[in-house]
């Protein structure tokens, strides 16, 4: 079997320490989520951010608001936003995989990878 070295791994952020990443960028960087949350439809305690495209500085001021605010699970209950949230990427009423930071940069976490 072949050994494998200096893996790197991403960091999975919670939402406030995705926010916080936010923070350090350049605010007109443009990453790719939409400024929207949503409860994750696999897990409905988590958030989940589309992907589009945003500005970082608009992308964690829109976050930032929405810290203790009631979101609504897919199939009922309410769930508040909170800093220590795990972080999905996907579209209202689908799962997707977790976000994740690599070299500075927004990645997703899946296919494979035991994340919850």
């Amino acid at each position: 079997m072949k050994k494998i070295r200096n893996i790197a791994l991403p960091y999975l952020p919670t939402l406030g320490e995705f926010i916080h990443w936010l923070e350090e960028q350049d605010p007109s960087l443009l990453i790719p989520l939409e400024a929207e949350v949503h409860s994750d439809r696999g897990d409905y305690e988590q958030v989940a951010i589309p992907p589009g495209s945003s500005k970082a500085g608009d992308l964690r001021s829109y976050l930032q608001g929405r810290l203790g605010d009631t979101m609504y699970g897919w199939k009922g209950g309410d769930f508040t936003i909170s800093a220590w949230c795990h972080v999905f990427v996907a579209h209202f009423g689908d799962m997707g995989p977790r976000l994740g930071i690599l070299d500075n940069e927004v990645v997703t976490v899946g296919d494979g990878w035991d994340v919850r």
